[in-house]
């Protein structure tokens, strides 16, 4: 048996690898948020979540979700009993603008019950900065005398930074609660039923892919890849068992992640000498390096080791970030189309945001670097900066391409020689 008969056996006994693809084919049915564009959209979350828990919303389930997802949430936080008569005076409130910001949704009961809810979305964005601790401030001068239960929802249950008392909520949990509360013969209108579920669906498929699929992913690349596979050699080998339920966007995500996730695996051309060698041309054999589909990206050890941890691993650095929270100014190396290559130093988003800012200024003043940021009045909205931006690299020969892109990291590295120093000003100890 050849090595890719191997593998397909392997991955096919797999039960991860069966997960992965079940969620690949899940992925692909019909699901109107997923058709409006909406399943990632902070706003069309709480938008629907303040609808379920509204009263007197078109859903005709009156006090269904207000009643019982508070306590389902947070049984140790809500006075169930001392909020039973008070439905029909709560209030629910979407987007709700207040000195400290902007919240997602805020459930005021009877005032003479003096009981809120507040409620704070995240899908991909990180907070803003000192965002929790801003709307603590709200709570405390609003509801001084309320018992306030205060949620923190995003796909994997992670805890806010900073703010106090603020509950981590899953996409599966809130998934779970909502769902049983759909299927229990309340919810009497077809249509409003398959809503509910078509929005099930997609907390459980956002809770999936930031949680379980690339733990999977990083097990999948660390046991069963060799150094002499790519996505066309797995999927032909794939292919000979047909009768597998096996989709071929499952083989790639995981080829995709596993790039991502630094796996051994054989690259060709310049993406793979650059991978190989970029460590040497920054003079620093124990530097930082992680490809991803089009680039490479090095962080000498002398910045990791004084950066603070603060990348928020958004955008297309959610992977590398993740695992290397330091690693959020590093050189590039990246092909923007085939033989269009670019080296830049990039200041990826941090949290907060002013992490970044200040490393990017000290770039552009003390090392006299351009900037150039997706919206320079909001470090908050963009996902990196281009802090050195070389002219496009249009060379057709390998070698010649990989010698001028050699220069140019050699370049970065003597001119930021004293980068070091300026990053543990700034973040000292």
């Amino acid at each position: 048996m050849g090595t890719n008969d191997t593998l397909t056996m392997r991955l096919v006994a797999d039960a991860d690898f069966g997960r992965l693809c079940r969620h690949e084919e899940r992925r692909r049915r019909f699901n109107v948020f997923d058709v409006m564009g909406q399943s990632r959209m902070e706003l069309c979350h709480s938008k629907f979540l303040g609808w379920l828990l509204d009263p007197s919303a078109s859903h005709g389930c009156g006090h269904l979700f207000l009643r019982h997802l508070p306590s389902e949430m947070s049984k140790a936080a809500i006075p169930e009993v001392a909020i039973r008569d008070a439905f029909d005076a709560a209030r629910v409130m979407t987007e709700h603008d207040t000195p400290e910001g902007r919240l997602d949704v805020v459930v005021e009961f009877d005032p003479q019950v003096q009981v809120a809810v507040v409620i704070e979305y995240k899908v991909e964005a990180g907070e803003g900065e000192d965002q929790l601790v801003r709307y603590d401030r709200f709570c405390e001068q609003r509801y001084a005398t309320w018992t306030v239960c205060k949620w923190f929802i995003t796909p994997e249950g992670r805890g806010g930074s900073g703010g106090a008392g603020w509950q981590p909520i899953g996409f599966e949990k809130l998934s779970s609660a909502i769902r049983a509360l759909a299927k229990s013969d309340a919810v009497r209108d077809a249509i409003v039923l398959e809503l509910i579920l078509h929005y099930c669906d997609t907390l459980e498929l956002l809770a999936f892919e930031t949680s379980s699929k690339p733990r999977i992913v990083r097990r999948l690349s660390a046991t069963l890849y060799s150094d002499d596979l790519d996505a066309r050699q797995v999927w032909a080998a794939l292919a000979t068992y047909s009768n597998q339920s096996v989709s071929e966007s499952a083989v790639r995500a995981v080829l995709e992640l596993q790039r991502r996730a630094r796996a051994p695996i054989r690259l060709d051309g310049v993406h793979a000498e650059v991978a190989r060698s970029i460590a040497a041309w920054l003079g620093d054999s124990d530097a930082w390096v992680g490809s991803v589909t089009s680039s490479v990206r090095a962080v000498p050890r002398a910045w990791l080791d004084r950066l603070p941890s603060t990348g928020d691993g958004s955008g297309g650095n959610r992977g590398f970030l993740r695992d290397t929270p330091r690693a959020w100014c590093f050189v590039e190396v990246w092909e923007q189309q085939e033989g269009t290559w670019y080296v830049s130093v990039i200041v990826a988003r941090t949290n907060p945001p002013s992490d970044a800012s200040k490393v990017a200024a000290v770039l552009s003043t003390r090392f006299g670097y351009f900037t150039r940021s997706r919206d320079e009045s909001d470090w908050k909205k963009f996902n990196h900066t281009k802090v050195y931006h070389e002219p496009v690299l249009e060379k057709r020969d390998v070698q010649a391409c990989l010698e001028a892109i050699k220069a140019e990291v050699r370049k970065i590295a003597s001119r930021l020689a004293e980068f070091p120093t300026e990053i543990e000003r700034l973040f000292p100890g």
